[in-house]
């Protein structure tokens, strides 16, 4: 496992990492291959990061708060502070991530470019798919619609 950060504008690993708050390498909270997946699974930084506090507020939540003489350490704390900060970076980010709407099929070249390319998920809708054609119907189908 790695840790690494440089520059937030340069990657969004680093970017995840700066809005988490993760940019101490002496105290390392998440590893690169952790944000890396965050990352891959939510694509934008900020859904990533908001997903990054959530699971340190889990890693928190479950330690135990310790005390020697007069050092305390309150994991429920930092745990709240990520919980905190989750819902912080949730709103912000709700407030300036806005779908955009994608026409294809616009042209007659768009529609033949997306019938033949084999990559995508085919319709689960089709042009006369509702239409009667005789003969359709077979003695076997009567089958099922008795009781």
């Amino acid at each position: 496992m790695t840790w690494e950060y440089d520059n937030p504008t340069a990657s969004t690993k680093d970017e995840v990492r700066f809005l988490l708050g993760d940019t101490d390498q002496t105290d390392p909270q998440l590893q690169d291959e952790e944000i890396d997946y965050l990352v891959a699974k939510y694509v934008d930084p900020t859904i990533a990061a908001v997903a990054g506090c959530r699971a340190l507020a889990s890693k928190f939540a479950r330690l135990v708060s310790k005390s020697v003489g007069d050092l305390r350490i309150d994991a429920q704390q930092r745990s709240q502070t990520y919980r905190d900060l989750a819902s912080h970076l949730s709103s912000a980010g709700a407030s300036t991530i806005h779908p955009i709407p994608h026409a294809t099929g616009i042209t007659q070249a768009d529609k033949q470019a997306a019938y033949e390319d084999t990559s995508r998920v085919p319709s689960a809708f089709a042009i006369g798919q509702d239409d009667f054609r005789p003969g359709a119907f077979t003695p076997e189908d009567e089958r099922l619609d008795q009781p």
